[in-house]
């Protein structure tokens, strides 16, 4: 029989570890790895006893053979794509920005720890996985950076904690962890993505949060989440024609992430296109339909429809998925409000707050609906927060004169609405 070639890159790609490469000619199973195996299959099918130190020359020979299979079946393609020592083009780009200047990336590690030696390392992962899920993002980041200590170059590790940070509220010490994933792994673009989320997301650093994705896409121009994140950005800075034109590239390669489908979804309807965020929404519920966020995405279009009902079952089933989902907490609320049931508006728009005390669209809302039902210091209250986070915006100001002249605040009303009319006159001067 011919001899035969497998290998799995998983815990290369995945964790830093060595890859698993292995050659079967007859009986015999050579497994190339920091600590070789020899298996006879046919006295030993549950490869159980190494037989490589007893049989070092046969290894040897099984060893040279394999490397004959390699170089007889490379796929130049294939080496192009590969992760490899980054080429000297790409090096150049991220020095451009800013990046290697102490002297030139990290060179990749060779071959990594042997995965017999680390495995264990996964239950501490999953266990970080699953506190991750559970929102325990504190334990979460403590069993990642137990994994780090043991494997310093498992870039899932360290992914892992910086998003743990992240949720945990640690904006720095997230920073920190991309950086130094950026560094130990220069041609993985998780580490740029990632800081580009932070910037964008939780600094509002748009500038800071393009150099990332730029970096980003010089070491991954083909990666579609990279196209994603740089049309969430175009779109966040005005450049809605940009951002179609990245979220299709995205489409194109193969993206049916939630995040693509949201950022595209909110393009379709700002442009009225109904129709095509319609379409957009049924594909994204039939690629992640246990996902909150498709469920979301379809409340928008019911909500755009007229179908209040239906909008509302669509932000109850977000919610069940994650009782946590601000933007359906906060749309649902706005649904019970245009249904004239304010208690419950009131009780879904605290639940959103909570959630994001500083987010001045939440705070309008909830300023709104205490206007309508009456509660006039409860409406001043959450207006003004809106106002400081959200300064001159029209819409703010009109309602504070309103609820402050329900008060019998003359005064107070006035200043408001002076302030309002001199933003109708300047926008229309414009």
């Amino acid at each position: 029989d011919l001899p035969s070639y497998s290998e799995s890159q998983m815990a290369r790609l995945d964790y830093g570890w060595s890859a698993v490469e292995a050659v079967q000619e007859g009986a015999l199973k050579y497994i190339h790895l920091p600590k070789a195996e020899l298996y006879d299959l046919d006295q030993d099918p549950r490869e159980s006893r190494n037989l490589f130190e007893s049989q070092k020359g046969t290894a040897a020979r099984l060893h040279r053979l394999l490397e004959k299979i390699k170089d007889e079946n490379k796929d130049p393609e294939a080496e192009a794509s590969a992760v490899q020592e980054m080429d000297k083009e790409t090096e150049e780009k991220l020095r451009g920005l800013g990046y290697m200047a102490g002297g030139g990336p990290s060179k990749p590690k060779a071959g990594g720890p042997d995965p017999k030696d680390v495995i264990h390392l996964l239950r501490v992962m999953h266990r970080a996985q699953d506190m991750t899920t559970k929102k325990k993002f504190v334990e979460a980041a403590r069993l990642f950076q137990q994994v780090l200590q043991a494997n310093p170059t498992n870039s899932a590790a360290r992914n892992g904690l910086a998003q743990a940070q992240t949720q945990a509220g640690d904006i720095p010490g997230a920073e920190k962890t991309l950086r130094k994933l950026q560094q130990e792994d220069p041609g993985n673009p998780d580490g740029y993505l990632g800081l580009a989320r932070l910037y964008l997301g939780h600094k509002g650093d748009s500038a800071a949060a393009a150099r990332e994705v730029e970096a980003a896409m010089a070491v991954a121009p083909k990666n579609p989440e990279v196209w994603v994140m740089k049309g969430i950005l175009e779109s966040k800075t005005g450049k809605e024609a940009q951002a179609m034109d990245s979220l299709r590239k995205a489409r194109e390669l193969g993206s049916r992430s939630v995040p693509m489908y949201e950022a595209l979804v909110g393009l379709y309807l700002k442009g009225d296109n109904v129709q095509e965020a319609s379409e957009a929404v049924e594909e994204a519920l039939r690629e992640n339909a246990d996902s909150e966020g498709p469920h979301f995405l379809a409340g928008l279009i019911w909500e755009k429809n007229g179908k209040l009902d239906r909008a509302a079952e669509a932000y109850e089933k977000a919610l069940e998925i994650e009782e946590d989902h601000t933007g359906s907490l906060q749309n649902l609320g706005n649904v019970r409000f245009k249904q004239d049931r304010l208690p419950e508006a009131v009780e879904l728009l605290l639940r959103a707050m909570k959630l994001e005390p500083k987010n001045p669209a939440i705070l309008y809302d909830l300023g709104t609906v205490y206007l309508n039902a009456g509660e006039l210091q409860g409406a001043v209250a959450a207006l003004k927060r809106s106002l400081a986070l959200r300064k001159g915006d029209p819409r703010t100001h009109d309602n504070l004169a309103l609820a402050y002249s329900r008060l019998g605040s003359g005064e107070e009303a006035f200043s408001h609405y002076k302030t309002l009319s001199g933003l109708e006159a300047a926008a229309k001067s414009l």
